[in-house]
């Protein structure tokens, strides 16, 4: 699973959303990335 979220609006509620998904589906490891982009294209070219 992948979630995008703005990092300014994460970085207060961090720790307990961590904790909260560790709680829930107990995943085999959380990877976090900062400053990054999404870019999305399709279509026919």
């Amino acid at each position: 699973m992948t979630v995008f979220v703005h990092q300014s609006e994460f970085e207060e509620f961090e720790q307990s959303v961590i904790a909260g998904i560790h709680r829930a589906v107990q995943p085999d490891f959380i990877d976090l990335e900062s400053d990054l982009a999404l870019i999305a294209w399709w279509g026919a070219a």
